[in-house]
């Protein structure tokens, strides 16, 4: 699961995706993705439907989204405003 590289270190592997809707999305080990969905669902839930784990999914961007976190916390006071 881990790259070795001698100038920075362990590596993870990037295997899963968390896509945040029409927000942006972050990519990373599975364990990562996990834990931003575990918090996210519970601090963002008005920006949310619901939620699904897929095996496969169609991505089109696959660069994660600078600063999502702050992109989420904008959209869900807008939305906690009205």
């Amino acid at each position: 699961m881990r790259k070795q590289n001698k100038k920075t270190g362990a590596k993870k592997k990037i295997t899963h995706a968390l896509l945040c809707g029409d927000y942006g999305q972050i990519f990373g080990s599975e364990k990562q993705c996990m834990k931003y969905y575990a918090v996210w669902k519970d601090i963002f839930p008005l920006l949310f439907e619901s939620a699904s784990i897929v095996n496969k999914y169609p991505i089109i961007e696959y660069e994660s989204t600078f600063d999502l976190v702050n992109i989420l916390m904008k959209k869900h006071d807008d939305l906690d405003k009205k």
